[in-house]
């Protein structure tokens, strides 16, 4: 009998959080349509406190938002963070993709990043497997080529 009052009570605690980050985040929804500058703290307060597929989801939408305000360097910070965070394969996998074709467009049009530094950037990032492996290994030889760096690129 114990263990069933338990059982219930987890899965009411575990029923309520999750209603909670649901209303939360689409409070947060609301904000980032009106771009409040409030939502980011909302989003970081999501990312703290929220089951992994919220916190997923608010990387990634705080990633968008920095991008859209063009704050680069804080969009690039936030994929980082999801990267070292403790999320599934499948996600870490989408967010190497995300910093490699991030960091590949910044460096067309930011001379601060040379081509060897992003390069190596590229290399540390990528997973060697799930779904988006090849796909981010095919952006990398994109890259190299377009750097005219054929020999590393031949490599691959």
């Amino acid at each position: 009998m114990l263990l069933g009052i338990t059982y219930s009570i987890v899965l009411n605690y575990n029923t309520t959080k999750a209603k909670k980050n649901s209303i939360d985040f689409y409070h947060i929804q609301d904000l980032l349509q009106k771009s409040n500058p409030k939502a980011t703290e909302e989003l970081n307060k999501l990312i703290k406190n929220g089951n992994k597929g919220y916190k997923f989801l608010s990387y990634l939408n705080l990633f968008n938002y920095y991008l859209s305000q063009k704050d680069f360097d804080s969009a690039i910070e936030t994929l980082e963070k999801a990267y070292k965070d403790n999320l599934t394969l499948d996600s870490k996998d989408f967010i190497s993709y995300l910093l490699i074709a991030t960091k590949i467009d910044l460096q067309k049009n930011n001379t601060k990043n040379n081509s060897k530094e992003v390069s190596e950037y590229i290399k540390s990032h990528l997973v060697k497997s799930g779904s988006f492996y090849f796909i981010n290994l095919e952006l990398y030889v994109i890259y190299l080529i377009k750097n005219k760096d054929f020999t590393e690129a031949e490599k691959i």
